[in-house]
């Protein structure tokens, strides 16, 4: 039997690959080649993944995705701006999006 971990009020279960996860991420990272690397294993294990380099990218995608995501990942130190600010405004606006 998988090992099980809970993270937040979420279930993990290790070392078992769902089929589909449909779970919609925003990746916001803006060193490109990390970036497009971490996007696609996330989309290799289902992930629905939308990418951003930066702030202003990521309020467009935010504005443009219907439903919004119900994860997004965020660098920090942003060329046009600071990720946590970033995340900040999105738990505001879209409180159903965990924000890490």
């Amino acid at each position: 039997m998988p090992e099980t971990r809970v993270c937040g009020e979420k279930d993990f279960r290790v070392g078992v690959l769902l089929e589909l996860v449909h779970e919609r991420l925003l990746f916001v990272e803006d060193e490109e080649g990390f970036r497009c690397v971490t996007a696609e294993a996330l989309r290799a294990n289902g992930y629905l993944v939308g990418e951003a380099s930066g702030v202003q990218q990521a309020r467009g995608l935010l504005e443009a995705t219907s439903p919004c995501y119900d994860l997004a990942m965020i660098d920090v130190a942003l060329a046009d701006g600071d990720g946590f600010e970033l995340a900040r405004e999105i738990s505001g606006r879209h409180p159903n999006c965990a924000c890490c």
